[in-house]
């Protein structure tokens, strides 16, 4: 059961993070620069390469951090651990409620000008795999100050698991993080063109908003139930 119970934190954790949306605004972005003065195979490169960037860096930030827990705390935190962590996601869930978007008619993000510009400047010069795969790294690295809380507590949970799970929940993880990038890809390559995507984000940015709200709050709750009351 507890094993159950660590997995579904991890689960749940993938699925909030994956609700962000720098990752697939990016990738629009790239799109956008690449379409039009790129040849189609070189596009699909740059694009997958985009992708494994982000698969990437979720992978090595979530090991990372579980180290990290590892080394300082030699044990998954314990409770007062975790009712910090309960803390900062409700804390999260409420900024993400009310100042995630911007106001106006847009999926504009609160994110510091100069990294929204860099990553605008980075997607219009990507001309290589390597480039791509560094704006998925750059990415997901400006996505941390959302995301962070859910991957210390996914981290703190892997470190539950049995040895021969970890490497398999690391992977699962970082799949589910990145499935919104796949599937924007693969919508694109049915032939939906990023105009319409772009205004169906616009006209849904509101339900995003609420639902990644939501999930850092579920997320909360699922750590007071089953990891610090034990229930």
């Amino acid at each position: 059961m507890k094993e159950i119970i660590d997995i579904l934190v991890i689960l749940l954790a993938a699925i909030t993070s994956a609700s962000l949306q720098l990752g697939t605004g990016t990738l629009l972005m790239l799109y956008h620069e690449s379409l039009g003065r790129k040849i189609p195979q070189k596009t699909r490169r740059i694009t997958w390469g985009y992708i494994f960037g982000a698969f990437l860096f979720s992978t090595l930030v979530l090991a990372t951090t579980a180290l990290i827990i590892l080394v300082c705390n030699g044990n998954p935190l314990g409770e007062n651990g975790l009712i910090v962590l309960v803390s900062l996601a409700i804390v999260v869930a409420l900024l993400v409620l009310l100042f995630y978007y911007r106001k106006g008619r847009n999926t504009m993000l609160w994110v510091p000008d100069w990294i929204a510009k860099y990553l605008k400047k980075r997607a219009a010069k990507a001309d290589s795999s390597a480039e791509a795969v560094a704006l998925g790294i750059m990415t997901a690295f400006g996505e941390l100050p959302f995301a962070v809380v859910l991957t210390i507590i996914a981290a703190n949970s892997l470190l539950s698991l049995p040895r021969t799970l970890i490497i398999i929940a690391l992977a699962g993880y970082a799949m589910i993080v990145i499935m919104p990038l796949i599937i924007t890809k693969m919508v694109i390559k049915n032939g939906k063109n990023l105009v319409a995507i772009q205004k169906w984000r616009i006209e849904n940015k509101m339900f995003f908003r609420v639902f990644t709200g939501v999930c850092y709050l579920v997320m909360a709750a699922f750590l007071v139930a089953f990891k610090i009351m034990g229930v």
